[in-house]
C-alpha cells in the first residue's frame, strides 16, 4: 500500500509539471512580442563632434567602405556667421590621411543643400559622390559659439534610408534594467555677461615710486648777457646748389631789319640765306622770302663745270619758267661795248666762266630788286656781271637791266645752269633791307 501511494504521488507531481509548463508556454506565446526584425545594416562611415573654432574633423577612411551616400547635419549657437562644407581627398599616400589635397564637393555631386551651407542655427548637406578620405571642415565662423555635427555616409541605398526595418506591435513592458553608467558631461556652456562691478575694494599699500618722467619743455630763455669779444671768422662754406632757372621773359618787339640781312631758307644747306656748295649742283635758290622789307640782293659767285669758254645761268622768281621776262644786256671789254635787248624770255641769264677757261677765273652776279614784296606793280631789276676770260685783257663787265612781267610779291628766287653744274665752292647769298 505504501508502495502504490508513492507511484501514485509521482505521477501526480509529474502532471502538475505537465500542466505548470503548458501554462506557462501558452502565457509565453500570449506575451512575446510580434517584431518584424530585419537585418541590421550598420553605417560604416561615420564621424561626430563639436566646434568652436575653425578646423577639420577626424578624418574618415572610406578607401574599404566605398560610401557614395553622405550627409552632414549640424546644430549651431552663438556664432554671427559661419561656413562649414565636406570635403574630399584622393587616396595619394596609400595608408595615411593626407595633409594636402582636400577640395569641397561640388556641383552635381551635392545632392541636397549646398555645399558650403552658411546657416547659423542649423543645416544639412547631402552629398552623391565618393572620395578615398572624407572629413568636414569649419571653414569660418565669426562670434563666439559652438556648433555640434553628425556626419555619416552609406554604401547603399538602405544604409541611408535606415538601419532597422518597420516595428512590430509593442510588447509587455519587460522589467526596468539597472540604472546605466552616468553620461559624459554635456559640452560648457557659452560664458554668460559679465556681472556688474563690485565695490571699491581697500586701498592697496603704496607702490615703488615710478622712473622719472620724460624731460618737461624748456623755460623761457634768461635775459642775454653781455656779448663777449667776436671769434675769428670761419672758413666760408661750401657753395650752395644753383637755384632753379626763372621763367623765360616774354619776347620783345622784332628789331628792325638792317641792311644786308640773310633771309630765305636755301635749297642746299640749312643756313638761313647762304649756300656754299660742298658738291657739284645745278641749281642755287631760296625759299619762304619773308615780306618785311623793301628791297632784295641775290649775290652769286663761281664757275661753270661745262667744257666750254662760257655758259649762262638764268634767274627767275617763284619758279616762274614761262616767257614772263623782258632783258637789256651791255657787255663792256676793253673799249668795245655791245648791247642786247630780249624779250619774251623764260628768266634773266647773265655770263660765267666754263671749265674751258682758266681755273682760277670766276665769274660773279649781284641782283638788286627794289619793294620785291609789293603786288601793285611788276618787278624790274639790275644785275652787275663781271667775269674772267681768256685772253688780255682777261676781264668783261656786263650790266643787265631786266623786267618780271608779274606785279605778284617775291618769295622764291634762284638761278640755275639747267644740264650743267656749278662747281664747287660757288656760292649764293640773299639779303633783305
Amino acid at each position: 500500500m505504501e508502495k502504490h501511494q508513492k507511484k501514485y504521488i509521482a505521477f501526480l507531481a509529474l502532471g502538475i509539471i505537465c500542466l505548470v509548463g503548458n501554462v506557462v508556454f501558452e502565457l509565453d506565446k500570449l506575451v512575446e512580442p510580434k517584431v518584424n526584425v530585419h537585418a541590421q545594416s550598420p553605417v560604416p562611415c561615420v564621424t561626430n563632434g563639436t566646434f568652436t573654432a575653425t578646423g577639420t574633423s577626424a578624418v574618415v577612411d572610406n578607401r574599404r567602405n566605398g560610401c557614395y551616400q553622405l550627409r552632414l547635419a549640424y546644430q549651431s549657437t552663438g556664432f554671427s556667421a559661419l561656413s562649414i562644407q565636406v570635403e574630399w581627398a584622393p587616396d595619394n599616400n596609400g595608408g595615411f590621411p593626407p595633409t594636402s589635397g582636400w577640395s569641397a564637393f561640388s556641383g552635381a555631386q551635392v545632392s541636397d543643400g549646398t555645399n558650403p551651407t552658411t546657416n547659423t542655427s542649423a543645416g544639412i548637406i547631402g552629398i552623391h559622390a565618393t572620395g578615398a578620405w572624407l572629413r568636414v571642415n569649419l571653414v569660418s565662423k565669426t562670434g563666439t559659439g559652438v556648433l555640434t555635427y553628425s556626419f555619416w555616409g552609406a554604401n547603399s541605398t538602405s544604409n541611408i534610408a535606415g538601419a532597422f526595418g518597420p516595428a512590430g506591435s509593442t510588447g509587455a513592458t519587460g522589467a526596468a534594467g539597472a540604472t546605466g553608467a552616468t553620461g559624459a558631461a554635456g559640452i560648457t556652456g557659452a560664458t554668460g555677461a559679465t556681472g556688474a562691478t563690485g565695490p571699491t575694494g581697500a586701498t592697496g599699500a603704496t607702490g615703488p615710486t615710478g622712473a622719472t618722467g620724460a624731460t618737461g619743455p624748456t623755460g623761457a630763455n634768461g635775459t642775454n648777457g653781455t656779448n663777449g669779444t667776436n671769434g675769428t671768422n670761419g672758413t666760408n662754406g661750401a657753395t650752395g646748389a644753383t637755384g632753379v632757372t626763372g621763367a623765360t621773359g616774354s619776347t620783345g618787339p622784332t628789331g628792325s631789319a638792317g641792311f644786308g640781312q640773310l633771309c630765305g631758307t636755301p635749297s642746299v644747306g640749312a643756313v638761313t640765306g647762304s649756300i656754299v656748295l660742298a658738291s657739284q649742283n645745278t641749281t642755287m635758290s631760296f625759299s619762304s622770302i619773308p615780306a618785311t622789307s623793301n628791297n632784295l640782293m641775290m649775290v652769286v659767285y663761281g664757275r661753270s663745270a661745262l667744257a666750254a669758254a662760257t655758259d649762262f645761268p638764268i634767274f627767275t622768281f617763284n619758279g616762274d619758267t614761262a616767257a614772263n621776262y623782258i632783258q637789256q644786256h651791255l657787255t663792256v671789254q676793253s673799249t668795245t661795248v655791245t648791247g642786247q635787248l630780249q624779250s619774251g624770255s623764260t628768266g634773266i641769264a647773265v655770263t660765267f666762266p666754263g671749265a674751258n677757261i682758266t681755273t682760277a677765273f670766276p665769274g660773279a652776279a649781284i641782283v638788286t630788286v627794289p619793294q620785291y614784296a609789293g603786288t601793285s606793280l611788276q618787278k624790274i631789276l639790275t644785275i652787275q656781271n663781271p667775269y674772267g676770260q681768256s685772253g688780255v685783257p682777261s676781264l668783261t663787265l656786263g650790266i643787265t637791266e631786266g623786267q618780271w612781267l608779274s606785279s605778284a610779291a617775291i618769295s622764291t628766287m634762284g638761278v640755275t645752269l639747267g644740264a650743267n653744274n656749278f662747281v664747287v665752292g660757288s656760292s649764293a647769298q640773299l639779303y633783305c633791307f
